[in-house]
């Protein structure tokens, strides 16, 4: 009797102990589940490719653990009719990489994308449902920022990259680069030349223009690249200014037409090199060039593109410590024996007023009082001189430079100059990583609210491609919902 009552016992303990392990994994499933939600072992390595989709699912987000590479850009997209909101960890602070958060609720019908550029594992959930998932950075990009010569290792990291992924390779390892390192955007420019030389051989090899936006990022520095290995390697002018023409029918997206200028600026910057090692002065060569570019049977504007080429390439090779360009940085604009060209002199010597002033942005606007009682030409030098000198924005900046436009005399010019700094912005970037920061430039407080929206609207005209300025668009809408944005 006795050992039956134990055995009675026994079974209600048991069967006790199971209701309650029962109730409680019940209540970790419906709490918890969300946070781990069957977390695979297994990782989908996506490492090399520019951008990832992920999708939120009713069953979470899949691929729910995804390596890929640093420079990387994720869009988070949805399929289950609801509202979402990805963020890093730790619920609800998202404090571990507090920049990977999307700020507010993205519509079911919209995405929300980021570029990863840390190296890490960065676990993240949706902020209203709680589905997690984790995103593994590998960084194949060298940490330049430390070394004696950066340019050096800057120049060496694009190019492994590009021997090792060909152009999509190179292009990643500038992202990253311009991403983690914002002493970076001075070298941007040279650094997509040789992405450029990648994307020429691409086309000499099979006819196909690998990723022809990427000619315009970092102010178009793979299609200069393009067209000097071109000519270089050639010598064949004719044969670039019909690869020219062809991108000028090519493109009907507004912005995208702006490689057809481009490209013949490529080709005076390459005329001018190929020249400036014969003996002649500085002035008489870009003299020849510019007659070179007048004499080329193509459109007024190719040959304006390809003068300004000339007088870039002109102020890269000046030595600054000239004293006659220290005192005036449009010296040779004003010794210029073709004037009809004067615009395109007066807007590349951007890059000598920014020598000789060490990039400091106000310095640089003191030198309209070297130039003549003109408003046409004081306006095209600020808008000039505010471009050149977003290419080392730091978002710490923002007020700094607001300060300085404000710090010219009318308030057009104040305007101008803002504007100009903005699109800067945008025509420096590299996989659309700097959109965010041209909006938050563009909304410094102590601009007036028509100012802010002017500055926005002058973004998106600067933007390289349609399906960018409509990026662009979404991004003010979900962080900005009171601003308005035409794509």
């Amino acid at each position: 009797m006795r050992r039956h009552l134990r055995i009675l016992v026994y079974t209600h303990r048991t069967r006790i102990v199971m209701f309650v392990t029962g109730a409680v994994l019940g209540v970790i499933t419906f709490f918890v589940a969300p946070y781990v939600s069957v977390f695979p072992t297994s990782v989908v390595d996506l490492t090399g490719a520019e951008t990832v989709t992920v999708v939120l699912t009713d069953k979470g987000f899949v691929p729910q653990r995804v390596k890929v590479s640093a420079g990387t850009t994720v869009v988070f997209t949805t399929n289950t009719g609801k509202q979402f909101w990805p963020a890093s960890d730790s619920h609800p602070e998202h404090t571990i990489l507090s920049s990977f958060d999307a700020k507010r609720p993205v519509s079911s019908y919209d995405s929300w994308s980021f570029t990863f550029t840390q190296a890490g594992t960065w676990r993240y959930h949706d902020h209203l449902s709680l589905a997690r998932g984790v995103i593994v950075v590998e960084n194949d990009v060298v940490d330049c920022a430390t070394r004696e010569n950066r340019k050096q290792c800057w120049n060496d990291t694009v190019l492994s990259a590009g021997e090792q992924g060909g152009v999509r390779g190179a292009l990643r390892a500038v992202a990253t680069l311009r991403a983690r390192e914002p002493a970076f955007g001075t070298y941007c420019h040279p650094a997509m030349h040789m992405v450029g030389e990648f994307i020429y051989h691409d086309y000499r090899t099979n006819g196909i223009l690998t990723r022809p936006e990427a000619l315009l990022y970092c102010n178009s520095g793979a299609m200069h690249g393009l067209t000097n290995i071109w000519l270089n390697q050639t010598g064949r002018i004719e044969e670039v200014t019909t690869f020219c023409e062809q991108l000028g029918n090519q493109f009907t997206d507004a912005t995208l037409k702006h490689l057809y200028n481009q490209c013949y600026h490529g080709i005076g910057d390459s005329l001018f090199d190929f020249s400036s090692g014969r003996g002649a002065s500085s002035l008489d060569t870009v003299t020849s060039v510019v007659a070179q570019c007048d004499a080329l049977p193509v459109r007024d504007v190719a040959k304006r593109g390809c003068v300004a080429g000339a007088y870039a390439a002109l102020a890269l090779s000046l030595d600054t410590q000239d004293t006659r360009l220290t005192s005036d940085p449009y010296y040779f604009c004003k010794q210029a024996r073709n004037q009809s060209y004067w615009r395109q002199c007066y807007w590349n010597m951007n890059i000598v007023v920014s020598r000789v002033s060490n990039r400091h942005l106000k310095t640089a606007l003191t030198y309209l009082e070297t130039l003549a009682d003109d408003n046409e030409l004081k306006d095209l030098v600020i808008r000039s001189v505010a471009s050149h000198a977003a290419k080392t924005y730091d978002t710490q900046e923002r007020a700094t430079i607001h300060q300085a436009c404000q710090s010219l005399e009318r308030v057009a010019w104040r305007q101008q100059c803002v504007m100009a700094y903005a699109a800067g912005i945008v025509s420096n970037h590299v996989e659309g990583q700097d959109y965010r920061d041209a909006a938050y430039f563009c909304l410094d407080p102590t601009e007036s609210a028509s100012m802010q929206q002017t500055c926005i609207s002058h973004v998106v005209r600067a933007l390289p491609s349609s399906a960018e300025r409509e990026s662009f668009c979404r991004y003010l809408y979900s962080q900005y919902p009171d601003v308005e944005c035409q794509p």
